[in-house]
């Protein structure tokens, strides 16, 4: 629509009313400016309302304070003190809710914290008192009140190699501090002016010795400590150390400022707009607060305990040794009260030793045998017996069978009065001794009807049978006045019976002459067995003769071993005689031949299978035996052989 251009006099000249001039002037306004004029009555009236205004800011402050966050810190600087003022409110009037949202995360640090600082303030009690009890720990309390430090620091001086006291993390750019650790009880100096002490001595070394911009301060000297420096590309690491460290120490700085640089390599570009990201350094930092104590191998503080302890040890025994002789002087007390023949009339324990008196049979125990039993030293007892006999039981058997000599195997026995005997006893022992016993103080009456009376045979036969077990075959008894073995025994037997017999007996008195023994008999056997045996030989050759049944010459070699066993056990020399032998056809003295070379070749073959050649003979027949037969006039084949006799047995 094309706009209406009227001019302002031509209006005012038409003679209309002032108010169709205002309401024409409406309509063009209206036509013109109409939807602008209700916007700005709609922003009209949002200003005018504060509750739109108020909910409309609500809607979009939390996207902007997180923008503006973003951007930099100024909106943390505009809120600070209105934050700070609103906590301090909120404390002042009621802290328990600040109280309950804190104590989550505080309550475990606080825990933790006082932990630690028991263990320490315990740790360096212990430490302490351990020097304390010392020779070393005197020394060191005269050293710190002469020198007027804490005993406890003089402790620490005296007991450390090295030990790391502060670490600060220092910007390598600016000289910021970064991050600052310290060790267990060790108060620190402000440690922005460490950093910024080390930042100018750094920038007046590289100023003054115009220092390559790679180059820095390793270390500085401050009175009995020493500040190690290592560099890297960002940051500054500075140890403050209390001693001499191990060379690899400073290896140990660089491998830390190394894992630093690695955690924080983003954090550096930030480091002045977001200070706090280097707290979570602490850990790394805090694992290079490292000491090294001083070992103590001669342990004085050991001394002492050890002189404590033998002088307790010294107590003990002596009152160990004390209730021991105590007790060893009452146990000698009661051997005295319980043997026989003796009564104690006073006994006394002194310092050095002991007093008994009392009365003493000469038949009781020697008191000083006695006191050997207990423990004590006889040198170490005075005494004092009288002499006296006792009536009791074991005095009067003992008085008994020293009187009459008694053997073993006579037992006594007293009661009331009467003196019993029983067991065994040789007849010249029962008649000399009745009279002996009868005349005894305090016995009444002599009872021997348990006693068995033997003669000495009848005696030395109870007990030869004794000796050992007889074999099944043999018997023993009484032959004239000795003791005889009769029957067929095994040669081992007899031997061990007879060393008996020997020394408990006299050797006269065994008679054997009735006894064999099975060795021999069983040698006799083979001897007949072996000159039954022969073996023939080819006719005019010393070749035995072919047999279907097998050689016989290992059968007759173990004849003839058992034979030669049989020979040593029995103490007898052996030989055995081969002898060959031949018919009567040729001459006689070429049959003699033939009959040794016989004997020999059978001979051989018995060594051959293990017989000693000591033991056989080779014998052949003489010309005068061969003569002799030759006038017999037949031929007999038969004597074609060998025959085995055994000599010297």
């Amino acid at each position: 629509m094309s706009p209406v251009n009227l001019p302002v006099d031509d209006v005012s000249q038409s003679g209309l009313g002032s108010n169709a001039s205002e309401a024409s002037l409406n309509r063009l306004r209206t036509l013109l400016l109409g939807a602008t004029e209700e916007q700005i009555e709609a922003i009209h009236a949002r200003l005018g309302n504060p509750d739109l205004r108020v909910l409309e800011l609500s809607q979009d402050l939390p996207a902007a304070l997180i923008l503006r966050a973003q951007k930099d810190n100024q909106l943390t600087q505009a809120l600070l003190k209105t934050v700070e003022g609103i906590v301090q409110t909120s404390v002042e009037r009621d802290p328990q809710p600040m109280v309950n949202a804190i104590y989550p995360a505080i309550a475990p640090a606080l825990r933790r914290a006082v932990s630690q600082a028991l263990r320490q303030m315990m740790g360096s009690m212990n430490k302490t008192l351990d020097h304390s009890l010392s020779l070393k720990g005197l020394k060191w309390r005269i050293e710190a009140w002469r020198t007027g430090r804490s005993f406890a620091e003089v402790v620490m001086l005296n007991s450390l190699l090295f030990r790391v006291e502060q670490l600060f993390l220092i910007d390598r750019e600016t000289g910021l501090l970064l991050r600052h650790v310290t060790a267990d009880d060790v108060k620190g100096e402000d440690p922005d002016i460490v950093s910024g002490m080390l930042t100018a001595i750094r920038d007046f070394a590289h100023d003054s010795f115009r220092l390559d911009k790679e180059e820095s301060l390793a270390s500085v000297e401050i009175g009995d400590r020493e500040i190690f420096v290592v560099q890297g590309p960002k940051a500054v690491l500075a140890a403050l150390v209390w001693g001499t460290p191990p060379d690899i120490f400073r290896k140990t700085l660089h491998e830390t400022l190394e894992e630093i640089h690695l955690t924080c390599s983003s954090d550096f570009k930030e480091k002045e707009s977001n200070p706090g990201a280097f707290e979570k350094v602490d850990p790394v930092l805090q694992r290079a607060l490292l000491m090294e104590e001083r070992s103590d191998t001669q342990g004085v503080s050991m001394i002492t305990w050890l002189l404590l302890f033998g002088l307790a040890a010294l107590i003990g025994y002596g009152g160990y040794a004390w209730w021991t002789r105590s007790q060893i002087w009452s146990d000698f007390q009661s051997r005295l009260d319980q043997a026989p023949g003796i009564v104690i009339t006073s006994a006394e324990r002194n310092w050095g030793g002991y007093t008994i008196r009392g009365l003493r049979d000469p038949l009781a125990m020697d008191p000083h045998q006695l006191a050997i039993d207990a423990g004590i030293d006889p040198e170490k007892i005075e005494s004092r017996w009288e002499p006296y006999q006792a009536l009791t039981p074991p005095i009067i058997i003992a008085r008994a069978r020293k009187i009459s000599d008694a053997p073993d195997s006579v037992v006594f026995a007293y009661d009331k009065g009467v003196l019993q005997l029983s067991g065994e006893a040789l007849k010249d022992w029962y008649e000399k001794a009745g009279s002996l016993l009868t005349g005894l103080i305090g016995v009444e009456q002599v009872d021997d009807s348990q006693l068995t009376v033997y003669t000495s045979l009848e005696l030395m036969l109870r007990e030869a049978r004794s000796l050992m077990e007889l074999p099944e075959k043999v018997s023993l008894g009484i032959l004239g006045n000795k003791i005889a073995i009769q029957g067929e025994a095994p040669l081992v037997w007899y031997r061990q019976f007879d060393q008996l017999f020997r020394n408990r007996f006299e050797p006269e008195t065994l008679d054997v002459t009735q006894l064999t023994f099975q060795e021999q008999k069983k040698l006799q056997e083979i001897v007949a067995a072996l000159a039954g045996e022969k073996l023939y030989f080819v006719n005019g050759g010393a070749e035995l003769a072919v047999s279907d049944s097998p050689s016989p010459i290992p059968i007759l070699a173990k004849f003839i071993g058992q034979l030669s066993e049989l020979a040593d056990l029995l103490g007898q020399p052996l030989r055995i005689e081969i002898k060959g032998k031949t018919d009567i056809r040729g001459s006689a003295e070429y049959n003699h031949a033939l009959s040794i070379r016989r004997a020999e070749t059978i001979r051989n073959l018995l060594i051959e299978n293990g017989v000693p050649a000591d033991v056989l003979i080779a014998n052949g027949q003489s010309v005068e035996e061969l003569l002799r037969l030759k006038r017999r006039g037949f031929v007999d084949e038969n004597d074609r052989r060998v025959e085995f006799t055994v000599i010297n047995k």
